[in-house]
């Protein structure tokens, strides 16, 4: 099976400098919440409203058309791992304008 996740352009750039960090969180988190092995694909956004870094949208196998508690739980799983992902950035960014001082 296999789940989509569309995410900001700003993350997206990220996500190809980092391209198994996101996947990686997404499946282990999913598991847990769905007992389900998933594979999950990673797309830049084309929504209008995908505009801050923690904006996204969620396609996954579990997920029912009335969103239920199961959806609210890979919801949080998807928000932690993108703001994850966004802490590692902005640490990355701030590396590399410091010349890597700490």
């Amino acid at each position: 099976m296999t789940a989509f996740i569309a995410i900001s352009r700003s993350l997206y750039r990220w996500h190809q400098v980092y391209p198994d960090f996101l996947p990686t969180l997404l499946a282990r988190a999913g598991q847990v919440v769905t007992d389900e092995q998933v594979d999950w694909v990673v797309i830049e956004g084309e929504y209008p409203y995908l505009c801050t870094d923690i904006d996204f949208e969620l396609h996954h196998p579990a997920q029912r058309p009335l969103s239920g508690q199961m959806d609210w739980q890979l919801s949080g799983c998807a928000t932690a791992a993108l703001i994850a992902l966004r802490c590692l950035a902005e640490r990355e960014e701030r590396l590399l304008l410091t010349g890597g001082a700490r």
